[in-house]
């Protein structure tokens, strides 16, 4: 029986929460996921953590680690 497992990946990027458009590429082999990026600056944010900067649009491939 097959399992299922979540694994957190630390790109250096966030999607951009104020832009839904994320695009999901899948193939029987592949699949790519591509969203807007933003990245945090060094600027600290009035409420905790940092302002981000827009970092351009992410392509992730998503790997099948058997």
């Amino acid at each position: 029986m097959e399992t299922e497992s979540l694994v957190e990946l630390n790109l250096g990027v966030t999607p951009e929460s104020a832009i839904s458009g994320a695009v999901l590429l899948q193939t029987e082999e592949k699949a790519f996921l591509a969203f807007n990026a933003m990245r945090d600056t060094t600027r600290p944010a009035p409420h905790g953590g940092f302002y981000k900067e827009d970092a351009g649009t992410a392509v992730v491939e998503l790997v099948n680690e058997l």
